[in-house]
């Protein structure tokens, strides 16, 4: 079953899907008190500007521009300079910082954990566990492979945002799970794939 491409705003919030951003040097910046770093639709949904500073420490969020497909949009980011840490936003408003319309962290491990205690470096067996069922990703080698594009009913799907995963297959492994057609996750070729979570996405608002 073909997808469908994604539009702009989903093409957004993906953060540079075909490429996993480098791991960002390591900074000594000081925890925010009493902050559990959950990356939950709960935590997120209704943050502005200022209580993102308020949470964070406003010494600790930046601003950076992101491209897809050539095309530049703004992302605040928090913890730049720390990659266990490290988070990125988008804004419905970027200009006010006003309505989070996606958060995302990437890389092979972090500090964060997501909804149902999803986490970077999770297997598909593990993701399954969390969603109490199997899903569909992606194949493999285009500009979005490797992204889920539903969650078949699990718990992740049951969340009050939309929940983005995406895997990445291990090095110089052989999968037939290539190109724009959707794969359930417990079938052989993706297995084969051996992927790991390498970014996490909720997208707040309408879903696609």
């Amino acid at each position: 079953m073909a997808i469908v491409r994604p539009g702009v705003v989903l093409m957004a919030l993906l953060l540079g899907a075909c490429n996993p951003p480098a791991a960002p040097e390591e900074s000594a910046a000081p925890r925010p008190a009493n902050h559990a770093f959950q990356l939950t639709c709960e935590a997120f949904a209704e943050l502005d500007g200022a209580a993102l500073a308020q949470r964070f420490g406003g010494e600790n969020i930046s601003e950076e521009i992101d491209h897809v497909e050539g095309e530049p949009y703004p992302i605040t980011v928090v913890f730049a300079n720390d990659a266990a840490r490290r988070i990125a936003l988008t804004w419905r408003d970027t200009a006010t910082r006003m309505g989070v319309m996606s958060v995302s962290i990437s890389g092979g491990a972090s500090d964060w954990s997501g909804p149902a205690g999803l986490r970077l470096g999770q297997s598909l067996a593990q993701v399954e566990a969390i969603n109490s069922g199997p899903f569909l990703v992606a194949g493999f080698g285009w500009d979005y492979g490797g992204w889920t594009r539903g969650w078949e009913g699990g718990v992740l799907e049951r969340q009050s945002c939309e929940v983005i995963a995406g895997f990445t297959p291990q090095p110089d492994v052989r999968t037939e799970a290539i190109g724009d057609t959707l794969f359930a996750s417990n079938t052989q070729a993706m297995r084969d794939a051996e992927p790991r979570v390498y970014e996490l996405t909720l997208r707040f608002g309408d879903r696609a």
